[in-house]
């Protein structure tokens, strides 16, 4: 119970984390934290779309706290990164900022509805009510997860072929850009 309720506060001070000030740690490279990101986003994303099975029931409130734990602790490796990449945004790419001030909404939300979705399964949910708004929080999270996921894989990609297209106008000597 310790470790649930341990877990639940790491959940919440994510977003709290958010906005307090920024901790010394330098990203030494920001492409790498923010392909963390997006692979811990895409996990919670698996883990959340569990929980949100059409043929998913609540007969088992420790194993859908197991994994919403385990969202609440991937969660917290986001948050991590994402205060050392904010903590060196005025070093940042203009594509990094954008993909990072983009990111954090998302992420402030899924982790808002993780916690919500706590609470409702700390109390019943035997109610049809109940089981609504539960799945429901579910759902939110498993599309903001995604929807992270979605946005840095595909800032990534951009990135990865920007650098492709001048290094390949290099090799055959063009001046830069279309």
């Amino acid at each position: 119970m310790q470790r649930i309720l341990s877990s639940i506060a790491s959940a919440v001070l994510f977003t709290a984390s958010l906005s307090q000030a920024r901790n010394n740690h330098v990203a030494s490279d920001p492409r790498a934290a923010l392909r963390q990101i997006e692979a811990d986003a895409s996990g919670a994303a698996v883990v959340a779309d569990e929980l949100d099975q059409p043929n998913h029931n609540f007969l088992s409130k420790a194993t859908d706290m197991e994994f919403l734990m385990q969202i609440g602790d991937d969660i917290n490796r986001m948050g991590k990164e994402i205060q050392r990449l904010e903590s060196e945004q005025a070093v940042l790419t203009p594509w990094e900022r954008d993909a990072l001030t983009k990111a954090v909404p998302l992420l402030r939300d899924a982790a808002e509805n993780t916690d919500h979705a706590v609470n409702l399964l700390k109390g019943t949910i035997t109610s049809v009510w109940a089981a609504k708004v539960y799945r429901s929080d579910t759902e939110k999270i498993e599309k903001d997860f995604a929807q992270t996921a979605k946005l840095l894989r595909n800032y990534l990609k951009l990135e990865d072929a920007t650098g492709k297209e001048e290094r390949l106008r290099q090799s055959l000597g063009l001046e830069g850009g279309s």
